[in-house]
């Protein structure tokens, strides 16, 4: 799908009615349906053109923005469901676990520690309500998963993160760098 071409639509519908110019509607709804009949019609009666572009560049414009939704919904939900996958089955067993010189860390670092089974339990109730909406007989919209499968991905980052600055925090090195840059965004 043509991302460029789903934004230019949308600056087009953006814009306010008048300033709004006939000519290039007629061309980004031209080069959707290739009907130069319509566009004909389109450019010789410009009052009823423009009401016309307006809905019909809508309904694409509508479709193409749900169907972008949607595959990002289906990437997100795919990391979330890695993420709740990779969660250990107890609490009590993460990463590397505690650090033998746990006790003479700095209390932020040590909070972080304290925080991850939090984090952790949040990530399993956000999964089981994610889950509650998917079940086989209810098909669940995109938008009713979209913040379900954001927080878990939120969540994600942030368990990952607590667990790189715990790991890697050194008395001669505060402000660790994360290792592993590429799960930002992955």
């Amino acid at each position: 799908m043509d991302k460029t071409y789903t934004e230019d639509i949308g600056a087009w519908l953006a814009l306010p009615r008048e300033e709004r110019d006939l000519a290039a509607g007629a061309l980004l709804l031209l080069r959707h349906s290739r009907n130069q009949v319509q566009y004909s019609m389109i450019m010789a009666n410009p009052a009823r053109g423009m009401s016309m572009l307006e809905y019909q560049l809508g309904k694409i414009y509508a479709f193409r923005v749900k169907e972008v939704e949607h595959v990002e919904v289906e990437r997100m939900s795919a990391r979330s469901a890695a993420a709740v996958a990779a969660l250990p089955q107890t609490e009590s067993r993460h990463s590397k676990g505690k650090r033998a010189d746990h006790d003479e860390l700095p209390a932020e670092i040590q909070a972080l520690y304290v925080e991850i089974p939090d984090i952790m339990r949040r990530m399993r109730e956000v999964h089981l309500r994610l889950r509650s909406l998917s079940l086989e007989g209810s098909p669940c919209p995109d938008g009713d998963r979209w913040p379900f499968v954001k927080e878990l991905c939120e969540l994600d980052d942030k368990l990952h993160h607590h667990w790189d600055i715990y790991d890697q925090w050194r008395p001669d090195n505060p402000t660790p760098e994360r290792r592993n840059k590429k799960r930002k965004k992955a």
